[in-house]
């Protein structure tokens, strides 16, 4: 199986890490919905890829996150930006995703790490991820990084969720093999068939960001790959149930 996994929910139609965009990617059934997480200054956790506003607020503030406490942050409209059909969309925290129905679906949560530590970062997640799973079953959700220090502390915190190490060059590779982590995310970029089977024989599960055409995503089938991140996950859904399988693909 192929996992298909939604970039910040389903962004190429709606807002970026918007409740909006959360709730479709789990209509269109993805295995996966990747997110990005900050700390805000009063400790709350929410989903946002940039550490200020300025990118995703029809008001273009620059606002740190990590400088403003979430009240402050939630007077802010997350949606009109991208369609005015979006203008209630307000900046979710972590726990108000946690909380939606995902049908199956679970969440690839990427930790940001501006000014706070790793070791107080990973703690306030892993409180509120905890809160919203079975406290008698393993934590459902992958959790990860391109920072090795916050990869390092959610090995230390949770040694039995799946990590995440996420990369966009090689040269910390080996560092998260060595913490063990469960996959690794590697920009599309820079891989090829002999670099995919070599690492899933040292054991680790690899992902892809970001693919948005079917034609890497053919080429990625066949060199055996383990998730496809998109930022269209209806057309890489529906072009995955045409797909001729690799001599290492798998389908469902």
């Amino acid at each position: 199986m192929v996992f298909i996994i939604a970039h910040r929910g389903c962004s190429a139609e709606a807002p970026e890490n918007s409740l909006a965009s959360i709730k479709r990617a789990i209509e269109i059934g993805v295995n996966y919905i990747e997110i990005d997480i900050h700390l805000t200054k009063d400790l709350v956790p929410v989903v946002i890829h940039d550490p200020n506003l300025l990118r995703t607020t029809n008001q273009r503030s620059n606002l740190e996150v990590e400088k403003n406490d979430l009240a402050v942050l939630k007077a802010f409209d997350i949606g009109s930006w991208y369609h005015s059909d979006f203008h209630n969309e307000r900046l979710p925290t972590l726990d108000e995703v946690l909380r939606l129905d995902f049908k199956g679906a679970k969440l690839m949560i990427e930790i940001k790490k501006d000014l706070f530590p790793a070791e107080l970062i990973v703690p306030q997640i892993l409180n509120v991820v905890k809160k919203n799973c079975d406290p008698q079953l393993p934590i459902p959700h992958y959790l990860g990084s391109f920072n090795t220090a916050i990869v390092k502390e959610i090995r230390k915190e949770a040694p039995t969720a799946k990590t995440i190490g996420i990369l966009e060059n090689l040269e910390l590779v080996d560092t998260f093999l060595r913490m063990k982590v469960h996959t690794l995310a590697i920009w599309v970029k820079l891989l090829n068939q002999e670099i995919i089977t070599s690492l899933q024989t040292k054991g680790a599960e690899i992902f892809t960001f970001t693919v948005n055409t079917p034609e890497i995503c053919q080429e990625l089938l066949n060199m055996g790959i383990d998730g496809i991140i998109t930022d269209n996950p209806l057309m890489l859904k529906k072009f995955m149930s045409l797909a001729v399988p690799g001599k290492f693909g798998k389908q469902e």
